[in-house]
């Protein structure tokens, strides 16, 4: 009779704290989800994980880059359109100040104007004959009060 007194203890005792403990949890549940994972935050969790997932995705050419290299390709493109814009106006410039003697190389097919111009544009040894081909037949283009169409076509080719 003693132990039947002990395990009915037992069970009342147990019967007394599983409501308390079943309550507690669905008040700890309700709160998690009301208090901490609102339908933004699981959006934007959602979001980051796509996010590295793409950047994570290959070393294939894809339409989105590694995420975390964003930043540097800014930078290096800034830096890379500041070159060429230098470039650029130092060939206009060029071919302003020297436009009667390139003429005059262009229609011979050679001379140290032209291979001035080479030099300022950095123009690749394989594409000068080209340049020289495409300034030679567009003469009337090229060679007009505007120097734009000739700086375009020496920055094609280089």
């Amino acid at each position: 009779m003693v132990e039947t007194n002990i395990y009915q203890k037992h069970d009342n005792l147990a019967a007394c704290f599983r409501p308390t403990l079943a309550t507690a949890s669905r008040q700890n549940i309700a709160h998690l989800r009301s208090a901490h994972h609102s339908p933004y935050d699981r959006s934007m969790r959602i979001l980051t994980l796509c996010i590295m997932l793409v950047g994570c995705s290959n070393t294939q050419a894809t339409h989105l880059g590694n995420p975390l290299l964003l930043p540097i390709g800014a930078v290096t493109t800034g830096v890379e359109n500041g070159f060429y814009n230098a470039r650029r106006k130092r060939v206009a410039v060029y071919i302003t100040e020297n436009k009667p003697a390139l003429r005059a190389d262009v229609i011979a097919g050679h001379g140290p104007t032209l291979d001035g111009l080479y030099a300022v544009a950095k123009t690749p040894v394989k594409n000068q004959a080209a340049l020289a081909r495409e300034l030679s037949r567009g003469q009337t283009q090229y060679f007009a009060d505007d120097p734009e169409p000739m700086v375009v076509a020496v920055m094609v080719h280089s």
